[in-house]
């Protein structure tokens, strides 16, 4: 127990097991380890040729599967309903916009797109659009939309969060809330 090098041991846990964020072991005195791990959790799905990976708001790829898991935001080719290449900065900026909302958001997220640019728009259960725009104040923007969230509109435009918008189907425009009503 004493020889054991305790800071080497996690990070070979960490790099070894790809659902493991973080690990963390200690001695547990007199005869043992305590090991503590911060596990990934599943915030999307991308398609590729041999299925579908299921990925962590950093992008890690968790797993392959043959069908999407339901709850998981599907992240699309810049808009586009198929398999189509999808850049690795696109999966990025998407899975960092999911990972950064409550459950209860991400509940009602099916799908997600971001352009080359890193600009990121998601589509509600319901049919409504969230522009997003890029993955700067991500935490803010998520309380906005969670705000905003509570008035029913067809776009929830949070991608400059102290000045939100939302339109309705028949094209009216409002500022329901502002950020200081979203912290």
């Amino acid at each position: 127990l004493l020889r054991l090098d305790a800071g080497r041991l996690s990070t070979r846990v960490s790099d070894s097991l790809n659902r493991v964020r973080q690990a963390q072991v200690t001695r547990a005195w007199p005869q043992g380890l305590r090991v503590q791990l911060t596990m990934r959790v599943p915030v999307a799905t991308v398609q590729g040729p041999d299925g579908y990976q299921v990925l962590d708001n950093e992008a890690v790829v968790l797993e392959r599967v043959v069908e999407a898991p339901s709850g998981l935001v599907t992240i699309r080719a810049d808009g586009a309903t198929g398999p189509q290449a999808i850049s690795a900065k696109q999966v990025a900026a998407v899975t960092q916009v999911a990972g950064a909302l409550t459950p209860q958001t991400l509940a009602q997220v099916t799908s997600g797109s971001a352009t080359e640019a890193g600009q990121v728009t998601l589509t509600l259960s319901n049919g409504a659009s969230v522009v997003w725009g890029d993955t700067q104040d991500n935490e803010l923007k998520a309380r906005v939309l969670a705000t905003l969230l509570t008035s029913s509109a067809s776009i929830y435009d949070v991608s400059s969060p102290h000045r939100p918008t939302t339109r309705s189907a028949d094209g009216a425009t409002a500022a329901p809330a502002t950020p200081s009503q979203a912290s």
